[in-house]
Formats: structure tokens, C-alpha cells, sequence
């Protein structure tokens, strides 16, 4: 069975919308860090009350979340899984619960900072705050989350557990890790095969409706996804393009900043391509691309996007 994407949303440094994230992808000049979010817009989908009540990173995945659902026009309320993906999950929460505890100590620590630092706890507010009764997952491989959550995704839709799936690709700045990123860099000539923090740190969020291969229009199908340990896969050779995630060239990820899912901006901006609209540094003849994830660990992930028939191609 393959994929459809649907439906797209995006939220990042650059803006709210795939305009905007196709701007920054054809810009010369490189970002500079804090590259964070301005998450005001959310003030016209929610409400004072439950923005106060949200942390940064379920703020970009709400506003992306939504957009991507406007954009498949459908109702996604029934029979409608969500599959959350992120490298690190919500850092600021997190450190946040780690202060409480250094502060504190552990009987002590703020049970509210506990909470919110569950990873899992952005996708249950948003399956809430987007009326979803499927079932709600969050994954956290580093660079390989994205291809976990397809795969998990493909096998929602190909069980008939769900009749669509919410995909998002999450992941926040935090002053903290920049931090974390120079020490590692002051270990780059002790352990050479570090390679996670190679630019400018970003938020990004986006989002991808996906249901089963049928009559529905959409961007562009899914398939031939894969993960494991080891040497990844070598790609087709009549694969066009091969794309790779923020920290793995400079050729796209610096001017999008990276994170582990920032291969999801890579996703948006194959697919709309692959719908026919013109993307910056993509061959418009392209009908099909390649992704490959890879982490520190030995961990691969892969998937092929491929244009649709003209006839079920979601109109520009």
C-alpha cells in the first residue's frame, strides 16, 4: 500500500506558511541563531486561556497541525490516527524539569514541569485540541523520527486501524542547547563521527495529512519506506534527487536550520514540486526523490516521494 499526502502545514523562523518556507529555501543569505517562531498568529485559532496553558513546542505543532488539516479539506475528526515525530522533544519543558530537580531535589520537583516534559504530552493536547479519537503516538529516533513515523503511519493505514493519519515533525531552539552543540563541536577532533549540530539551531514544525493510494487528489504518493542499523540503502539510480536532512549537507539544511526533523521542510517543499508548483533549487521535471536519515547511533531511515497521475494531482 502507498501513501498520499494530502494536506501540508508548516511553522518555522521563516514564517507560517509553505510561501514563506519556499522563500527561505531559495534565499542566498544564511540564518542566524535564536532562529525561534513567532507563534502570535496562534491567537486566531485558540483561545488567551489555552495558549497560557500550552508550551512553545505545542504551539508550533498546533498551528501546523491545523494548516495541514484546512489543507487536506476534509473532516479529520473520525478514524483519524496521530503520529507525532521529534529528535528531542520539548526542550524547554524538559530542562525546565531538570532545574526543578537541581533546585528542589527529586521529592520536591515541580510535578507540572514533570508533566509537560512527558514527550508524549504535545500530541495528547493536540489530538485533544483537534477533536482526533484515533489512536496518538509520539516517537523520538533523532534523525531517523521522521522515517519511524511514516512507517508507523503506513501501518495504521494498511491495518485499517485509522482512515488517515496526521504525521508531524517537531522539534524546538532552545538557548540551552546551543550550549550543547559548542561542547560538542570542542569534541569534533576526539570523535570525528559527530556530526549533529552542523548549523544554525531552528524550530521547526510541519505537518502531513496522509490516507491510502485511491481517487483522493493530493501532493504526491509515499513509499518504499525502510529503517534499520547499518549502512543505509543505495538509492535507485533513476532517483532524480536525493534529499537529506538539515545536518547532513549544506546545500539546503543551513538555510533552514537544523534539528533532527528538519528533513520534514524537505518533505513540504519535494512535494509541492512534485504537485507541479515551482520550488526553489528543484529541477521542475523531477518526479521523484529519495529521502535518507542517518544518526549517530547506526540508525538509517528512508522513503521515496513520486509524483501522482495529472488526474488525482491536488490542484495548485
Amino acid at each position: 500500500m502507498n501513501m498520499v499526502i494530502t494536506g501540508l502545514g508548516v511553522m518555522g523562523w521563516f514564517g507560517t506558511d509553505s510561501a514563506s518556507l519556499c522563500q527561505a529555501a531559495g534565499a542566498d543569505t544564511p540564518i542566524q541563531e535564536p532562529a525561534v517562531a513567532d507563534t502570535s498568529i496562534l491567537t486566531t485559532i485558540a483561545s488567551p486561556r489555552d495558549l497560557r496553558r500550552m508550551d512553545h513546542f505545542s504551539q508550533l505543532a498546533l498551528w501546523a497541525a491545523q494548516q495541514a488539516i484546512r489543507d487536506a479539506g476534509e473532516d479529520v475528526s473520525a478514524r483519524t490516527g496521530l503520529v507525532m515525530t521529534t529528535g528531542y522533544g520539548p526542550l524547554h519543558a524538559t530542562f525546565a524539569m531538570m532545574d526543578s530537580m537541581i533546585e528542589y531535589g527529586p521529592d520536591l520537583a515541580s510535578p507540572l514541569a514533570f508533566s509537560q516534559s512527558v514527550h508524549n504530552m504535545p500530541a495528547a493536547g493536540l489530538a485533544r485540541q483537534c477533536n482526533l479519537d484515533g489512536p496518538c503516538i509520539t516517537l523520538c529516533q533523532f534523525e531517523t523520527s521522521m522515517a519511524a513515523g511514516l512507517l508507523v503511519a503506513h501501518d495504521w493505514l494498511a491495518s485499517g486501524l485509522v482512515d488517515r493519519v496526521l504525521l508531524g515533525a517537531v522539534d524546538e531552539y532552545a538557548p540551552l542547547l546551543s550550549v550543547i552543540a559548542d561542547r560538542f563541536e570542542q569534541e569534533q577532533n576526539a570523535a570525528p563521527a559527530i556530526q549533529r549540530f552542523r548549523g544554525p539551531l531552528a524550530d521547526t514544525a510541519s505537518f502531513f495529512c496522509l490516507v491510502p493510494e485511491g481517487n483522493v487528489p493530493g501532493y504526491c504518493l509515499i513509499d518504499q519506506i525502510d529503517c534499520g542499523n547499518g549502512a543505509s540503502p543505495t538509492c535507485d539510480d533513476d532517483v532524480n534527487t536525493i534529499f537529506f536532512s538539515a545536518q547532513a549537507t549544506e546545500s539546503n539544511g543551513f538555510c533552514l536550520g537544523t534539528s533532527p526533523t528538519a528533513v520534514g521542510f524537505d518533505l513540504i517543499l519535494v512535494a509541492l514540486a512534485l504537485q507541479g508548483q515551482s520550488v526553489p533549487n528543484i529541477d521542475g521535471n523531477m518526479r521523484q526523490t529519495r529521502f535518507v536519515c542517518e544518526d549517530q547511533l547506526g540508525g538509517y531511515g528512508c522513503w521515496r516521494a513520486r509524483s501522482l497521475p495529472q488526474s488525482v494531482r491536488k490542484s495548485i
